[in-house]
């Protein structure tokens, strides 16, 4: 029986607990410094999600029954939760509460966010989406005309590159996702280190600075960078209570991914309530990262249990079980 790795559990964990700080409404006196450090977040939280979403994506033959796990597992709650956000919002909005995305402003509307420009992380769950259906037609296409491993990594990156022309995928998003396909296929592995890692972040951040915030090789090697100093810091410490954790949630994501802006916009009236004992606002931040986080790992406990996962998730089980392996003090 194959053990699953920790390692890219624990990454994922990471990069989800960052998307959900970042998606919170910062307030307070300290809420322009919060504002900043998500601003350096957002340089590769995103990213290296990406990476490890590749590092565990596989191809089968049977493209007919690959196709339905992506109906039942991703496009069913995308659909369903992106709208039940989008009635948020509207909802939200009613009460006088500022958010930063919009709601739909007709039904037409609606179906463009939800089909053709998402709003929020339901951007992760439409992009996941797309590069699934890609290989799946590429595989196919292949199966039908024969075609060699070459020529099915052309048309898949053909087909991406149409989605790509017409916005409805960003290229960093496909090119994150296949550093990781790379990774699984040659290495087996995510890049770890701790000391190399270290010095190239250091390196970067003085030599080019500027160019992590956008699309270049230096935000690359950045990304890379970061994640085989996450890696390295989960192979030295994977026995410990912190990492299983974190890794618990990064075997969690889905859920979180689908439901944290529900958690969150529903929260966004107590921030400035919190601010009578923590006029900082760092308090407020922790709160709804932490009600967010155990809350939506919660509901798909609940949903296993009212057996709500199967029609929702196409899966019997979509909690995972937190368990220890031997924990180090």
């Amino acid at each position: 029986m194959k053990v699953r790795q920790i390692v890219p559990d624990w990454i994922k964990g990471i990069a989800i607990i960052l998307m959900v700080y970042g998606h919170t409404n910062h307030v307070g006196s300290l809420a322009m410094l919060q504002k900043q450090c998500v601003q350096v977040i957002y340089t590769f939280h995103m990213p290296i999600f990406l990476i490890v979403s590749g590092f565990f994506f596989r191809v089968k033959d049977d493209v007919f029954s690959e196709f339905k796990v992506v109906f039942r597992r991703l496009i069913i709650p995308y659909i369903v939760f992106i709208s039940l956000y989008l009635v948020g919002l509207t909802l939200i909005q009613t009460i006088g509460v500022h958010t930063s995305n919009l709601p739909p402003n007709s039904f037409m509307d609606s179906l463009n966010i939800i089909f053709i420009h998402p709003r929020g992380a339901y951007w992760f769950i439409h992009s996941l989406i797309l590069i699934h259906l890609s290989f799946l037609v590429a595989k196919l296409f292949s199966i039908r005309f024969k075609l060699d491993d070459a020529m099915f990594f052309s048309v898949v990156i053909f087909l991406l590159a149409i989605l790509c022309d017409y916005e409805l995928i960003k290229l960093r998003t496909v090119f994150y996702f296949f550093i990781g396909t790379v990774f699984s296929k040659f290495t087996g592995k995510l890049p770890g280190s701790l000391g190399v890692a270290g010095c190239m972040i250091v390196a970067l951040l003085v030599l080019a600075e500027p160019e992590l915030f956008s699309f270049t090789f230096v935000q690359i090697a950045w990304c890379l960078s970061i994640t085989a100093l996450m890696a390295g810091i989960g192979n030295k410490l994977q026995n410990t209570l912190g990492v299983q954790i974190i890794a618990w949630f990064g075997r969690n994501t889905l859920i979180v991914l689908v439901l944290h802006a529900i958690f969150i916009v529903s929260m966004k009236p107590i921030g400035h309530k919190l601010l009578i004992v923590d006029e900082t606002g760092v308090i407020n931040s922790v709160v709804v990262l932490f009600i967010t986080l155990t809350g939506c790992v919660f509901a798909s406990f609940i949903f296993d249990r009212i057996k709500l996962s199967e029609y929702l998730f196409g899966v019997k089980f979509l909690y995972s079980k937190l368990f220890f392996s031997h924990i180090t003090k």
